[in-house]
């Protein structure tokens, strides 16, 4: 009776020692299944919130042209620095240069230290020591600076609503906002404005 005993005390600790590696992986396995199920999961909008948050890619010494139906050059897009946001469709640029060309074959060229576009640059919005050169009618020269302004490229209209100083010809002009439709000649300043027009000036 008593080898019964001793063999079967020696068969329990062979079992043990051969399963027990076993069972201890089915139970960390439960328990980390476990862990799994229970841990937060990121919710969808923080994940979109994160894609969103950041650009998609980035480029330097760019530039970037957008043709007619035609063929024809009508806008260059070109800076220092770009990144684009593939959530907002647009792209935020650093040391801006934007050119207009139109039918006529004039140009008008805005330089400024930030800009933001849509991907199509149908509106273009300038920030920081902004600076327009072109023409009017009867080839007088215009400038316009300022530290805003917004320019939709399909209309050909340009807008800021702070303080604008205006040039036409060797007449300068100061006012506290400005609405121009290049493509009318149509300009408009809002008051207060100072300084002096002259409609019949020459180049």
């Amino acid at each position: 009776l008593e080898f019964r005993r001793v063999l079967f005390r020696s068969r329990v600790r062979q079992a043990l020692a051969t399963y027990s590696p076993l069972l201890l992986m089915a139970v960390l396995a439960v328990f980390t299944g476990w862990l799994v199920k229970s841990a937060p999961r990121a919710m969808p909008e923080a994940l979109e919130a994160t894609v969103r948050s950041g650009p998609d890619y980035a480029m330097t010494g760019f530039e970037v042209q957008r043709h007619g139906a035609d063929g024809r050059v009508q806008v260059v897009l070109a800076g220092e620095r770009l990144r684009h946001f593939a959530q907002t469709r647009s792209v935020e640029v650093d040391g801006a240069q934007v050119q207009l060309f139109a039918a006529s074959g004039a140009q008008t060229m805005a330089t400024a230290s930030r800009a933001t576009a849509n991907d199509a640059a149908t509106e273009v919005t300038l920030s920081g020591e902004v600076k327009l050169r072109g023409h009017l009618s009867h080839g007088r020269k215009l400038e316009i600076d300022s530290e805003f302004l917004s320019w939709s490229t399909d209309t050909d209209r340009l807008q800021t609503h702070l303080p604008v100083r205006v040039k036409v010809g060797v007449q300068e002009l100061q006012a506290a906002a400005l609405d121009y439709d290049r493509h009318h000649q149509r300009l408009l300043l809002k008051g207060p404005v100072r300084g002096q027009w002259a409609l019949s000036e020459g180049r």
